[in-house]
């Protein structure tokens, strides 16, 4: 078939092909009027030292101490995959979570390791409020266990962190998005709708 030819079936069906278009522009609108907020929160978590010391030694040469300071990072993304952490987060930020499985809880918070020392984490939440004490108890927990760390060595430059207040960010899809979307759409399977409906008649 040629190019007119479709042009042609398009006319003879324009009234099934401006419904199924005002079809998808509609479910737009609904989808637009009816989206329920959220925010996406994203703290940056910097790897510091508590102190120095100037020696010769190897351990505390700038190249081990990168390579340190990277497995500490690796331990940092760890701890915000484990269920056990991300409940203590919740429970500090008084988030009900009984009704979170083990799985659930372990992808409830994602941690990247950006470089050697620095670990940006991310989540979401439906209300801005939780957001705050989320992204506090997020803080509170990761100090808290590497203080923890820091209580079982004997050298005074273990690792400390350097934690950015969180950027918190309102997730919605605007009408600008959804509606040319919807509209390509529904061209898109208008087209194929008549050329069915022409094939079976």
């Amino acid at each position: 078939m040629e190019i007119r030819d479709y042009f042609r079936i398009i006319k003879q069906n324009w009234q099934t092909f401006g419904l199924v278009v005002i079809l998808f522009l509609v479910l737009g609108g609904i989808f637009l009027a009816t989206q329920k907020e959220s925010f996406a929160i994203s703290l940056t978590v910097n790897i510091t030292r508590k102190g120095a010391q100037i020696t010769t030694d190897y351990k505390f040469d700038d190249l081990y101490r990168l390579q340190a300071d990277e497995k500490f990072a690796e331990t940092i993304v760890g701890w915000l995959m484990s269920p056990i952490i991300a409940k203590d987060i919740l429970d500090k930020a008084q988030i009900k979570n009984d009704g979170i499985s083990l799985r659930g809880l372990s992808r409830k918070f994602k941690a990247e390791k950006i470089s050697s020392q620095i670990v940006a984490v991310n989540f979401s939440t439906a209300n801005k409020d939780d957001a705050g004490r989320i992204a506090k108890a997020i803080i509170e927990e990761l100090s808290d266990n590497t203080e923890k760390l820091n209580q079982l060595q004997q050298e005074n430059n273990w690792f400390s962190l350097s934690i950015n207040d969180p950027v918190i960010v309102k997730n919605i899809y605007s009408f600008k998005v959804v509606i040319p979307l919807m509209l390509i759409l529904g061209i898109f399977f208008a087209f194929w709708v008549i050329m069915l409906v022409h094939y079976w008649k």
